[in-house]
Order: structure tokens, then C-alpha cells, then sequence
């Protein structure tokens, strides 16, 4: 059986916060699985072997390991067939793994988006990010694009790997609608037939727009006063965090934030809507 080592910094665990590269793990996790692969996924946020680390298993047991070198006496990186990155760490690791002579692992990275397309925005993304990200595009055998839109973005900022780039685009996981959590949902937040329910889903931080859009809600909420304004997703900037809160005392029969939502009840909010944009994965949901 073929083994395959997935590398990501967040996954799916129980009532807590995943964002969009945990979603994708989980899903080619699933995918795996279902084609006889040995799936396992390396959970870490650090870049310093020292600190902790999570190992899922094929059988959805969590090993907690002290720090990375605990993990790696246990799991030799040479056995796995594949090590599939959704991160910018490790890449002193990779490299050796790819300059190794004989059996290796492929390498494959599946990046989400285009760190230095970020910088020239003018978002403050770290260094160490950029640097490892673009060591992780040569160190890799093949690289995943997840949209049309990252592709072509891609083929502009690096035209030399073409060869290795592959456009391999982000699946939607749908729920069918429930008919009793949907009138829980209005009736919790007093929905009227005729009001106007609007979402967003994401991180809320400012390279995600969040910070445009609740910098301008007081004055949307102001003059459309039958709207129903839902956040729903992580703050990871204190500042946004409190503006926020200060549209929600002031607005507290119209704007609301959900920190995290089960998968299953979130898609009863998109229900409730005509038009959803998430400011993540680029995706439009309708509902008629």
C-alpha cells in the first residue's frame, strides 16, 4: 500500500477553527483513502524542530509528538511514496529528501496562493514565508494550483517552472438544506420574510477584505435597515476585532459574528441568502 505524507500548518479537529488549507487536506485526505492510500497528515504552524507536532493517522488516531525530531525517529520521510505540502515549512528537509540518491519520495506542493503577489499588494507577509515558499516551487517535483486564477497568476510570477505546474481546481463540499435548523436560524436572530440576509465567511483580516467591509457596514446597515449582516470566521488582528465589536453594539439587531460554524450548519446560513461571496476560496454560492 502506497503511502502518502500530507504537510499542513491547520486540519479539522472537532469545534475549532479551520480555514481553507485544512478543508483541502482533509478532503485529498478523503480521496486518498477511498483510492487504497495510506494517508497520513503532518500538523505544524512552526518552522523550528523543537516545538510540538500532531501526526494523524490512516485510522484518525492523533499522535502528539514533543518536537520534530521525536516524529521523524518514529517516521522515516524516505517510506513515504509521496509528501504532498500545503505549507512553507521544512524545505532544509525537502531539499535533502530531493538530493538524495536513489528511492525517494515525490515531492508535490499545493500552494493556495502567491506570496509575493501578496507583498506587491502591499500586505506585510513575512519573509520567511516568501523565501521558503519559493524554495518550496523549486524543490518540488510537481506543483498543484488550485484555481484558474492562481494558475495564471503563477505562469506570470514564475514562468521557469512551467514544466512542474499543474491546474488542479478546489472541490465545493455541499450539505442538503434542513428545513428545522434554517427556521431555528431566523427565529434566533428574528429573520423576516422580507429582510435581506447577507455572509461572510473567512479569515477576518485585512488582506481578506474584512477590514473594507466593516469599515463601510455602519453605513450600509444605516440605510438598509432590513439587512442581516453575518461574519463568520477567526480574527487574527486585534484592531479589526474591536471595530468590529463596536459595529455589533451598535447594530445588535443586524450585525453579527460567528467565530466558527459546523460545515453542515453554515451551508443553512447560505440557504437564508441569495449571494454569498467567500473572500478564501473565490466561490459564489446561490440559492433560489
Amino acid at each position: 500500500m502506497k503511502k502518502v505524507l500530507f504537510i499542513s500548518f491547520e486540519y479539522p479537529a472537532g469545534k475549532s477553527y479551520c480555514g481553507g488549507v485544512g478543508q483541502i487536506v482533509k478532503q485529498s485526505r478523503e480521496a486518498m483513502l477511498d483510492l487504497g492510500y495510506e494517508p497520513y497528515v503532518l500538523i505544524t504552524s512552526e518552522f523550528k524542530k523543537k516545538h510540538p507536532v500532531k501526526l494523524l493517522l490512516a485510522d484518525n488516531t492523533i499522535l502528539h509528538y514533543p518536537n520534530f525530531w521525536s516524529f521523524q525517529k518514529e517516521y522515516d520521510w524516505h517510506k513515504f511514496n509521496y509528501i504532498i505540502q500545503h505549507f512553507v515549512n521544512w524545505t532544509q528537509e525537502l531539499r535533502k529528501i530531493k538530493n538524495c540518491k536513489g528511492r525517494r519520495p515525490k515531492i508535490i506542493y499545493h500552494f493556495h496562493s502567491i506570496l509575493r503577489r501578496e507583498r506587491d499588494s502591499g500586505f506585510r507577509t513575512l519573509n520567511r514565508f516568501l523565501f521558503n515558499q519559493e524554495k518550496m516551487i523549486e524543490i518540488a517535483d510537481k506543483i498543484i494550483c488550485p484555481s484558474r486564477y492562481e494558475y495564471d497568476n503563477f505562469i506570470r510570477y514564475f514562468p521557469s517552472f512551467l514544466d512542474k505546474v499543474v491546474l488542479i481546481e478546489n472541490t465545493l463540499e455541499t450539505f442538503p438544506f434542513n428545513r428545522l435548523t434554517a427556521r431555528d436560524i431566523r427565529k434566533k436572530f428574528e429573520i423576516k420574510e422580507n429582510d435581506i440576509v447577507s455572509l461572510y465567511v473567512g479569515r477576518l483580516e485585512r488582506i481578506k477584505g474584512a477590514e473594507t467591509v466593516i469599515k463601510y457596514m455602519p453605513e450600509i446597515l444605516k440605510k438598509h435597515r432590513n439587512l442581516k449582516f453575518f461574519m463568520v470566521g477567526k480574527v487574527l488582528e486585534r484592531d479589526l476585532y474591536r471595530k468590529l465589536r463596536r459595529v455589533q453594539e451598535k447594530f445588535p439587531h443586524q450585525f453579527f459574528y460567528i467565530r466558527y460554524l459546523e460545515k453542515e450548519k453554515l451551508f443553512q446560513y447560505y440557504y437564508l441568502i441569495p449571494v454569498s461571496l467567500s473572500p478564501s476560496a473565490q466561490i459564489f454560492f446561490f440559492s433560489f
